[in-house]
């Protein structure tokens, strides 16, 4: 042994000692985040509707999609380095695996300041294994990054009461921005729950809390105003055309978002198949006490004040798609799931102490409460496994169908037009047409007209045309029967050499 070595009895404690460190164990949670991701989940799950929008505006493999009045470009930063490598779906896929993990410690850490122990790896480790979270933390869409940003700017603010800093304010002007950057409506909830909060404090005193907060939204919000200018008539026609897109308008959909808690990934509309799932009804409700507990246990006027931050941002946030959204989409609730995780940590921590003061052992309490969150992990993550499995498999048909694409026309420019375009579009590196264009009369000033004549060749696909459709004389040619593409056809115009 070494003569500078200690005492093996001395080593051991310290290892132990190392492994309660809460950093530690936020660095843990975090890591195996990223492994689960990475091993159940898998890299090749091709890119949905949504991703598709998002990463053609930076990573080019055919012309950008039409980007619409609801969607906000601080995603396509997150994805932005890739563009000068091209498009490569594992490559994407690990950046934003390695991504997430890291912006989940990053925002959670914020929090180790405020709520000592072992709580907010807790509640990292809450938030982290829901299987929305580990679906989404590798996919090129917003929520996952509102989630870490909303986590972060409330644990800068929270940090402010006790030490107001110009290091604290700064984090919240930078975490609230990104926030806005990704999704402007969310950040700017999450900025209203943070100033009615803060406005009852000690921080409404500080002048930095309302530059903090104003310079947050300024962030997020003027790229998106200078973009309604310059390609939608101004923001007012923006916000008219985002409505019209998300039928947006006052609604209650907490039945819908309750339907579509274990799945599917988009409840539009939800229909009688999408049953409530009792394991999601179980866990939202325990949630939701164990969130009531939290905030109203906490102890310290500090911690009370930081609780009550996360817990009004993230009612807030619910409130936001449940009176504004009329379907359901697991995803949107991501950033409530988040902030409320660290409510629902001290709200274990108060469960632990009650049945303490009821004679239940320590040990025994402990493993009971352990038992709950392994329970809760263990079957999230099995869901997010079917998930991925079948999002694998459902969009392995649009790889397929590109290399038809090519076998037809070869490298020739081209477009698609179908019910799926823009996925299709994107796996082709064509370029994407609106659906709505094959329903309608080919007049000289079309779209469509226009694209013929610019000798475009027009991949379409569809599982039938409609009667009447101007599409119904083009030359239809069925891929290889293969289960991925069962029931697909491609249309080409007359008059390609393909078309026979």
């Amino acid at each position: 042994m070494s003569a500078m070595a200690p005492p093996r009895g001395l080593r051991e404690p310290r290892r132990a000692q190392l492994l309660r460190d809460p950093r530690v164990l936020l660095a843990i949670v975090a890591l195996a985040y990223a492994v689960v991701q990475l091993t159940l989940l898998g890299v090749h799950v091709f890119l949905g509707w949504d991703e598709t929008i998002y990463t053609s505006q930076v990573i080019h493999h055919g012309p950008p999609m039409d980007f619409s009045a609801p969607r906000a470009r601080g995603i396509t930063l997150v994805v932005a380095p890739l563009a000068l490598a091209g498009f490569s779906l594992t490559v994407l896929r690990l950046w934003l695996i390695l991504l997430s993990a890291l912006a989940l410690f990053g925002a959670f850490w914020v929090w180790l300041r405020v709520l000592p122990g072992v709580r907010v790896p807790v509640a990292a480790t809450m938030f982290a294994f829901l299987w929305a979270t580990l679906f989404y933390g590798q996919a090129v869409m917003p929520n996952y990054w509102v989630a870490v940003g909303a986590v972060g700017a409330v644990g800068f603010l929270a940090r402010a009461l006790a030490t107001p800093s110009k290091r604290n304010f700064i984090g919240v002007a930078l975490c609230l921005g990104w926030t806005c950057l990704v999704r402007p409506s969310d950040g700017s909830v999450v900025a209203v729950g943070l100033a009615a909060v803060a406005a009852f404090s000690i921080l409404r005193r500080h002048a930095a809390t309302w530059v903090a907060l104003g310079a947050g939204l300024l962030i997020g919000w003027v790229p998106w105003m200078v973009e309604a200018f310059v390609r939608f008539g101004g923001p007012l026609h923006r916000l008219h055309l985002a409505s019209l897109n998300e039928q947006g308008g006052l609604t209650f959909s907490l039945g819908v978002q309750a339907r579509s808690v274990v799945g599917p990934l988009l409840c539009r509309p939800c229909g009688p198949s999408h049953a409530f799932h009792p394991l999601g009804l179980v866990w939202w409700v325990v949630g939701a006490v164990l969130v009531v507990i939290g905030t109203v246990r906490a102890r310290g006027t500090v911690e009370r004040r930081a609780t009550l931050m996360a817990t009004v941002c993230g009612a807030l946030l619910l409130a936001e798609y449940i009176f504004t959204i009329p379907y359901g989409a697991p995803r949107f609730l991501l950033p409530t799931y988040a902030l409320l995780a660290l409510p629902a940590a001290t709200g274990l921590r108060e469960v632990l102490r009650g049945l303490s003061r009821w004679s239940v052992p320590v040990p025994i309490a402990t493993a009971a409460v352990l038992l709950g969150l392994a329970i809760q992990t263990i079957s999230q993550v099995a869901v997010a496994h079917v998930i991925a499995r079948d999002a694998r498999q459902g969009r392995m048909v649009f790889t397929a169908l590109a290399t038809d694409v090519h076998r037809l026309d070869g490298p020739a420019k081209c477009a698609v037009i179908g019910p799926r375009q823009a996925v299709l579009a994107f796996a082709a590196g064509c370029e994407a047409i609106s659906s709505t264009l094959v329903d309608k009369p080919l007049s000289p000033s079309s779209d469509l007209s226009r694209e013929l004549a610019d000798d475009t060749v027009i991949g379409v696909f569809r599982f039938r045309l409609p009667k009447g459709s101007p599409l119904l004389s083009w030359c239809e040619q069925a891929p290889p029967v293969e289960p991925a593409q069962r029931g697909w056809h491609l249309y080409i115009p007359p008059g390609r050499l393909s078309c026979r």
